[in-house]
């Protein structure tokens, strides 16, 4: 039974991290709980995305980025039928995330939901069959700060800052010593934003530098804590490439590089008469230095006057791992 929840809780600790190995301090941390690439048009860049952030996205990636999106709104929602492939099992996951820009000189607002539900089934005849569901909630705030800088508001070069506070929620089926595996907590992530010009950004993200969560064994312990590091530059207004650093929390409680990531898009402009006004395609490589694993990410995105459809795909290398699709949509109003 033991080993069977270990693997569960290690399969969903891999969908999250999109990397083969993560370096978790609890033997039941999921999903939801880590640094996942959510979203679609992040994860076709391979999750070269927190300097890039200027939709919807920017609530889960980078709060601060919410307030370069001006007076606009934008809402992202991404589906994944099915990831990684754990046998019998089947791992799914649903995202959204809201964000608009400053209205009233108070801060950019947004908003985040990510649901993690693993379905694990039975191999042979008698094995029992396990549900474990993973909940992330967020609400963000993000400021330019310029004129504390000396610098002009609203004008380039710009530079916000931004927060986010995180519900935690864990449900399961799967029992030790007679309980129920469940979990509750909270976490804060904080980031800054400096972009140069409308197509040169960089951008820190922290994620989880502050949480508790509290297992129904009474245990209590934090969430390992990640770092970003993106750059983002637009070469003309319809391609751009992205890069990112990421470091993790190591059981010693100092950042270790697991991760580095870049991306590069390319938008083909048709007719703004036409119902479909531009095709945008994507792609990247994230390499993990630690584990000599390699995830190949594509996507693509048609886009409508104020909405588009997306996809993107992950390909693993070097790791028993099943490739992975995710369906999303993006508004814009």
């Amino acid at each position: 039974m033991k080993k069977k929840i270990l693997f569960f809780a290690f399969a969903i600790s891999v969908f999250a991290a999109a990397v083969p190995v993560f370096a978790y301090q609890s033997d039941f941390q999921g999903g939801a709980f880590l640094d996942s690439q959510a979203g679609t048009r992040p994860t076709g860049l391979a999750g070269a995305y927190t300097a890039v952030a200027a939709d919807g996205n920017a609530s889960w990636w980078n709060p601060a980025a919410l307030a370069m999106l001006d007076k606009k709104k934008s809402m992202s929602l991404t589906y994944i039928p099915s990831a990684l492939g754990i046998g019998a099992g089947n791992i799914s996951n649903f995202f959204v995330s809201y964000g608009q820009g400053d209205t009233a000189g108070y801060g950019a607002l947004g908003a985040a939901i990510s649901y993690t539900s693993v379905k694990f089934g039975a191999e042979f005849t008698g094995d029992a069959e396990y549900d474990w569901s993973e909940l992330t909630a967020l609400v963000s705030w993000g400021m330019q700060v310029n004129q504390y800088f000396g610098m002009i508001k609203y004008k380039y070069p710009k530079v916000s800052v931004g927060v986010n506070l995180k519900y935690l929620g864990s449900n399961s089926d799967l029992k030790v010593d007679g309980k129920a595996v469940s979990a509750s907590g909270f976490s804060a992530d904080a980031s800054v934003h400096a972009a140069f010009k409308e197509n040169l950004a960089v951008a820190f993200m922290a994620k989880d530098i502050l949480s508790q969560l509290t297992w129904s064994s009474g245990t209590a312990e934090k969430v390992p804590y990640s770092l970003r590091l993106g750059a983002y530059y637009g070469i003309t207004a319809d391609v751009l490439i992205a890069g990112e650093i990421k470091a993790d929390e190591t059981s010693k409680g100092s950042p270790e590089i697991s991760l580095y990531s870049g991306g590069i898009e390319y938008g083909f402009l048709l007719d703004r008469a036409m119902q479909v006004q531009k095709v945008a395609v994507r792609a990247g490589l994230s390499v993990d230095p630690n584990n000599d694993c390699y995830i190949i990410a594509a996507g693509a995105s048609v886009e409508m006057e104020t909405f588009s459809v997306d996809y993107a795909y992950q390909h693993y290398l070097n790791v028993m791992l099943e490739n992975t699709h995710r369906f999303g949509v993006t508004m814009t109003f």
